[in-house]
């Protein structure tokens, strides 16, 4: 059996295009691309760093900058009782989510939400919401040993 050359070269370009297009998808889901492709679809801008990732509608007022500022405990803390406090600062009246309560901070931007953690290690995942839908995530480690 013989394989005509123009299926040949139709199998072998269409291979190339599969390998292309998989490239290309696959390229950028590392890059910081992503974060600009999300920012011309939605609007919004993204920001990332080791501590937050921070959501702002692009329209808002350099005035108006948003903002989560966790007072206690600190990343990395070890307590040794299971009850938590954490308390913080942000936007007036904003939403305030940690794990699994919810919270709002008051006309001054001050929140305080108690907590149960779990003997060992206990990540506290901490994200603000204001009116305009722009939002920032915090990630909190806190260890619990009981004596």
């Amino acid at each position: 059996m013989t394989v005509k050359p123009k299926y040949f070269l139709l199998v072998i370009s269409g291979l190339i295009f599969v390998f292309l297009a998989l490239l290309v998808i696959f390229s950028d889901l590392p890059d910081k691309n992503l974060f600009q492709k999300f920012e011309k679809i939605s609007g919004q801008k993204v920001t990332q760093n080791e501590e937050e990732i921070k959501v702002v509608d692009k329209n808002l007022p350099e005035t108006e900058e948003i903002f989560l500022d966790i007072v206690s405990p600190k990343d990395m803390d070890t307590v040794s009782s299971s009850l938590l406090t954490i308390k913080g600062t942000t936007v007036a009246s904003a939403e305030i989510f940690i794990n699994d309560k919810e919270t709002k901070a008051d006309k001054s931007g001050n929140f305080s939400v108690n907590i149960t953690l779990e003997e060992g290690e206990n990540i506290l995942t901490i994200i603000m919401n204001d009116s305009l839908g722009n939002y920032i995530e915090k990630q909190l480690t806190v260890t619990l040993e009981s004596f």
